[in-house]
């Protein structure tokens, strides 16, 4: 049988093929498609290769709760990160993130959100897993992630008060 998140590799493989490494002429377009779209676009095959790697990890998520929820919390995680994106951008002017690492970064605070109660602490070491690959990288996208973890906050609330 064939797991959910192998499926998302050969969709994220196949769109790299497609697009390759992006190219000067890429431009961030602020409409909801686009933006969604960006999530499985990567800048060069070192970044696809490490989404892939944390997908792989991340599969455990879909050992616990399945193949059709995990589908269903990736595309929630899609269309709620999409839409804060596209939101927040109106507001403030960041460029635009690229790559599956927001919606990775959503499924880790899933998992935390989901497996304990939410408190500052809670939210603290959320913030802080965000912050460290924006200081380690400057070309890592901050608000990509962190709009990506407070999906995942979001979701994973939801979740919880529907599991109940």
């Amino acid at each position: 049988m064939v797991d959910a998140y192998q499926i998302i590799f050969v969709i994220l493989i196949l769109i790299f093929i497609k697009h390759g490494i992006l190219h000067k002429d890429f431009t961030c377009e602020n409409t909801i498609p686009a933006i969604a779209y960006r999530s499985f676009i990567h800048v060069d095959l070192t970044h696809l290769l490490v989404n892939l790697y944390a997908l792989y990890v991340l599969s455990r998520v879909e050992k616990q709760i399945g193949f059709a929820n995990f589908l269903i919390l990736i595309l929630v995680l899609l269309v709620i990160s999409t839409l804060i994106d596209f939101w927040a951008s109106k507001l403030i002017n960041y460029g635009c993130s690229i790559g599956f690492s927001g919606i990775l970064f959503g499924i880790l605070a899933w998992e935390m959100v989901t497996g304990q109660e939410v408190d500052l602490r809670l939210l603290g070491v959320i913030f802080y897993m965000v912050l460290q690959p924006s200081l380690r990288n400057p070309r890592a996208s901050f608000q990509g992630h962190l709009i990506g973890a407070i999906s995942g906050v979001i979701v994973g609330m939801l979740w919880k008060n529907m599991i109940k």
